[in-house]
């Protein structure tokens, strides 16, 4: 093992070496993960909606939240002027947050939902369907898988009741989403629309303030904001709370849920350990060191195999001998016996059959034990008798050596 160390010494630097060193500039890649996280400068992530709110606002406070409802510091149920964000791919409120929601939207404040999907509580709570747009790998986004197909042409539009002159905002990104279906129109009203013109913006009226409902939330999303002059749907969005805001929180507190659920079912350790670079490093290097240790251990203790001779079908060489002894010495009738006692010395001991009685039986028999066709099994039965008999001619003798031959090379 000695004179392997040099070889996994110098393995292991070269390794190193290459870990070390500088890495070539790759190509920039799309990152088409759907994050929608404030923090996120990817595509789909929302850095720049967070940050552009300051802009489009002028004086207005913009805060985040990542609290549950009943337990806001930054959201005031006792104020009112407030415009709640609350951009996710799935929300899934408990009925405690959904009444908290309400209560806030009551007091005079405007809640802005904008989720991919809403879970069958809250579609029954705002009493509205949804359908899916048709899209590759639609409600995939939801686990955070890569979203690599940016292809689609997606667009969305204020209604032109609501917002005059309002105009299309599309981009060739991403088109996922839902729309809304059988909208309740006693407590709601459509505000906007995708470019198949289904609903995609619902505002519910709530007392002092309303509740507005958006199905797309990609268009926060980096890509779609920053496409253009997209920026001003934002502005628009914002802009249909009843009231001029005082103050506008992004609440992340459903989406950090949905991404809590989605690493607790989908990850597991190793996942999470390769997910950082010096680990994933470590874990490759341990992989390469105990390979080498395998390979150069087992070729220090790998024995010579000693080379196995090819079986010999002795049953057929014993015929032969006999064949020609007996031949040469002109007895057929002793040497058919011979022969006939041979063979079924064999199929005793191999298929373990009773030779006594040597009949059709004993041939139905032999044909199923050894894999041989009736009719072999049937000439070798006659063969037998005529051996046993002593009345086998030198012609038949000839035949029957042959059909032996025959079924101890395929059996």
């Amino acid at each position: 093992m000695k004179k392997f160390i040099p070889f996994i010494a110098g393995a292991v630097v070269i390794v190193l070496v290459l870990v070390l060193m500088p890495a070539r500039k790759k190509q920039p890649q799309f990152d088409g993960k759907v994050t929608l996280n404030v923090r996120d400068k990817i595509p789909y992530g929302c850095y720049a909606s967070y940050h552009l709110l300051p802009d489009l606002f002028p004086g207005v406070k913009v805060e985040l939240n990542r609290n549950e409802p009943g337990s806001w510091k930054e959201v005031s149920l006792d104020s009112s002027g407030q415009v709640l964000l609350i951009v996710t791919k799935f929300f899934d409120p408990s009925e405690s947050d959904l009444d908290y929601l309400t209560a806030l939207a009551q007091k005079g404040n405007c809640v802005l939902i904008s989720a991919v999907e809403m879970s069958y509580d809250a579609k029954k709570f705002f009493k509205v369907h949804e359908q899916f747009l048709d899209v590759d790998k639609g409600d995939k986004a939801i686990a955070d898988e890569p979203m690599l197909n940016v292809s689609h042409q997606f667009g969305v539009s204020m209604d032109t009741n609501v917002v005059h002159g309002a105009s299309w905002f599309i981009y060739p990104g991403l088109k996922y989403g839902n729309e809304f279906q059988d909208i309740d129109t006693s407590i709601a009203h459509a505000l906007g629309y995708t470019a198949s013109f289904q609903v995609n913006l619902v505002g519910i009226h709530a007392s002092k303030g309303s509740i507005l409902l958006h199905s797309t939330p990609l268009t926060f999303s980096n890509f779609f904001l920053l496409y253009e002059s997209n920026y001003r749907y934002l502005q628009q969005l914002v802009s249909l709370a009843p009231f001029k805001p005082t103050r506008i929180v992004w609440d992340e507190y459903f989406l950090n849920n949905v991404q809590k659920d989605s690493h607790n079912n989908g990850g597991n350790l190793l996942g999470v350990l390769l997910s950082y670079e010096n680990f994933r490093w470590a874990f490759w290097m341990a992989i390469i060191v105990i390979g080498l240790y395998l390979v150069t251990g087992i070729q220090r203790r790998q024995r010579m195999i000693p080379q196995m001779a090819k079986p010999v079908n002795e049953s057929l060489e014993f015929v032969s001998v006999i064949g020609k002894l007996y031949y040469e010495k002109g007895d057929h009738a002793n040497l058919g016996l011979k022969l006939a006692q041979f063979f079924l010395e064999h199929v005793r001991t191999k298929y373990h059959l009773d030779t006594q009685y040597v009949n059709s039986s004993f041939a139905v028999h032999l044909a199923a034990k050894a894999g041989i066709t009736p009719e072999m099994a049937g000439q070798l039965v006659d063969y037998i008798t005529e051996a046993q008999m002593g009345s086998i001619t030198a012609d038949r003798l000839a035949s029957f050596y042959g059909l032996l031959d025959t079924f101890y090379k395929t059996t």
